[in-house]
């Protein structure tokens, strides 16, 4: 059976950088009526609600849903100005929507990351529970050139991260950003949590103490555009 994918963001004040991250979902080389797309937008000031409601309104499996969080203080929601507050909150959301959609694969994108059109193909290929893309964590870098990314592995009960990117499917203990999730992972009951180094560190921890690995998938290199709105897709590259 054809795996069906349901893709989730949140989306805060990313107007700057919405139409190449949709692009990019756009060209994933996964049949379209496989695949359905839900945003939830919180606490916007920017045009990133009206793109999106554009976007959406030309497909058929595109949902566009508005929250107010009561988070103020932040113009931008950009890196390294998070606010954690209520992240996990709104990830748990898409979780909920996610499990009553009935699709067998969760593809949680951060809307700041540009996806290579083979990203799903080979994240569902490696048929892991949780499987990640790569990403650079530093501004303007590419993966290549970073010195840390989205994958981090516990050594003497401290999670650090590890020189290089291997070219194939590799097993860590804390990832996020880009996750191919599968079903059972979620009724089984992970869930994002708060924490002062990010929400994925709750949805790691629990994944693991569930009995589920977590992977990432060197082969699928994408571009984390973070603040720096001057790079463009030619990073995004097929192998």
């Amino acid at each position: 059976m054809q795996p069906t994918v349901f893709i989730a963001s949140p989306v805060r004040n990313r107007a700057w950088v919405l139409p190449a991250f949709l692009d990019s979902l756009e060209k994933l080389d996964h049949p379209a009526e496989a695949v359905s797309h839900h945003f939830l937008i919180n606490d916007c000031v920017d045009a990133s609600g009206q793109i999106l409601r554009d976007w959406a309104s030309r497909r058929q499996r595109a949902v566009v849903e508005e929250v107010r969080t009561g988070v103020v203080g932040w113009n931008r929601y950009q890196y390294p100005h998070y606010d954690f507050r209520n992240l996990a909150r709104l990830r748990n959301h898409l979780l909920e929507r996610f499990l009553a959609s009935g699709s067998s694969h969760l593809f949680s994108v951060d809307s700041d990351v540009l996806v290579p059109p083979h990203a799903l193909r080979y994240l569902l290929r490696a048929e892991r529970p949780v499987v990640a893309a790569v990403i650079a964590n530093l501004p303007g870098c590419s993966v290549e050139a970073s010195s840390a990314h989205n994958f981090l592995l516990r050594r003497d009960g401290r999670y650090r991260h590890e020189p290089g990117v291997p070219t194939g499917i590799f097993e860590v203990d804390l990832t996020g950003a880009v996750v191919l999730i599968r079903r059972e992972v979620i009724e089984a009951g992970a869930r994002y949590g708060e924490h002062s180094s990010g929400e994925d560190l709750a949805f790691c921890r629990q994944t693991q103490a569930l009995g589920f690995g977590l992977w990432c998938h060197g082969m699928v290199r994408c571009v984390h555009r973070m603040d720096d709105p001057g790079q463009t897709q030619r990073l995004v590259q097929r192998p």
